[in-house]
C-alpha cells in the first residue's frame, strides 16, 4: 500500500487547541506484550510509509494501546487522558442513535419503489490531515524512536466531533444519513437515487476522499448500517445482535442490566421505549 492508497481531505485540517500552549503532556511510554510485537512493528512501519507519522523531538508523549480485533490483527489507538486534559472540548454533537433509526425509518417504503446504498470511507481518520503546528502533540515512542502524527489518529477526546462536523458538512444533502465514517443514502426513485450517489462521489473526487469499495452496497434491496440490516419494509437487528441476546442470562445485578440494556440498544432500537422505562427503574432500585 503506498501514501497513494490514502485519501487526503483538502479544505479541512485537525486542529488541538489547548487552553494553556505553554502546558504540555509527557507520559511514559508503555511495554508492548512479546507476543504482538512484530505485528505492533510492522504497524508502525505501515505507517511512516503511509505518511501518517514522521521522526519527531516533541515534548509530549502518548502510551499507545494496542487492541485485538476479532480477526486476530490488531487495532493502535492513543491512551491520550493526559492530552485530553488539556484540550479545549469539541461540542460538536454526534448523531443520536435513536434519531438516526427514526430517520431511516422515515425514508423507507415498501414494494420497490425504495433504493438504499450504504457506503464507508477508507480508513476515514487517517484521511484528515493535522493542522502543522499541533501534530505535535500526537506524539508517542516505539522501539527506541519518538513519532508525531501527521493524520488524525483515535483516541483524542475531539477527533469523533470534529470529523463528524466535517462529514456532516461535505454530505449534506437531504438523502443521506452519516454517522462518522459510516454513510446510508435512502431515495424512493432510482434516477433521484443516482443523482445521490453523483453527489457523493464528486464530494470525494473534489475533497479528496476515498471509499471503500469493498464496503460500499449500492442500490441495493436492503444493507447493514451500523449493526442494522436495512430492508425496504423497516429496520431489523443483525442476527449476530440477536444470537448475542438469546445467549444472554437474565440480568440480576446493577451491572448485568446495565450490559443488557447496552447490548438491547444495540440490536432493538426502534422498540427501547417499550423495554427502556422498566430496565430503567430497576436500575434506580438497585
Amino acid at each position: 500500500m503506498s501514501s497513494d492508497d490514502l485519501g487526503k481531505l483538502h479544505g479541512f485540517r485537525f486542529s488541538l487547541p489547548t487552553h494553556d500552549e505553554s502546558k504540555s503532556s509527557h507520559q511514559p511510554p508503555r511495554p508492548i506484550p512479546i507476543h504482538v510485537r512484530d505485528q505492533v512493528e510492522t504497524e508502525i512501519n505501515e505507517w511512516k510509509s503511509l505518511g501518517i507519522i514522521s521522526e519527531t523531538q516533541s515534548d509530549y508523549n502518548i502510551p499507545l494501546i494496542i487492541l485485538k480485533k476479532p480477526d486476530k490483527t490488531i487495532r493502535i489507538s492513543l491512551d491520550a487522558r493526559g492530552l485530553n486534559s488539556l484540550l479545549i472540548k469539541d461540542r460538536y454533537p454526534l448523531p443520536h442513535m435513536l434519531t438516526l433509526f427514526n430517520k431511516i425509518g422515515e425514508k423507507l417504503t415498501t414494494g420497490d419503489a425504495c433504493f438504499i446504498s450504504s457506503l464507508d470511507f477508507h480508513r476515514g481518520y487517517w484521511q484528515v490531515q493535522c493542522e502543522a503546528n499541533d501534530a505535535h502533540k500526537l506524539a508517542f515512542s516505539f522501539a527506541n524512536k519518538h513519532y508525531q502524527a501527521n493524520r488524525m489518529l483515535y483516541g483524542t477526546a475531539t477527533a469523533p466531533s470534529a470529523f463528524s462536523r466535517i462529514m456532516s458538512k461535505l454530505m449534506d444533502h437531504p438523502s443521506i444519513i452519516i454517522y462518522l465514517d459510516d454513510l446510508i443514502c435512502i431515495d424512493s426513485t432510482f434516477e433521484g437515487h443516482l443523482q445521490t450517489l453523483e453527489f457523493i462521489f464528486k464530494q470525494c473526487s473534489d475533497h479528496g476522499l476515498l471509499l471503500s469499495a469493498k464496503k460500499c452496497n449500492l442500490c441495493m434491496r436492503e444493507t447493514e448500517f451500523l449493526g442494522h440490516q436495512i430492508l425496504r419494509t423497516g429496520i431489523q437487528p443483525s442476527d449476530k445482535h440477536i444470537a448475542a441476546i438469546l445467549k444472554i442470562n437474565v440480568p440480576t445485578s446493577r451491572k448485568t442490566h446495565q450490559s443488557f440494556w447496552r447490548l438491547y440498544m444495540n440490536s432493538q432500537v426502534s422498540k427501547m421505549t417499550l423495554i427502556g422505562p422498566r430496565l430503567t427503574k430497576r436500575l434506580l432500585k438497585q
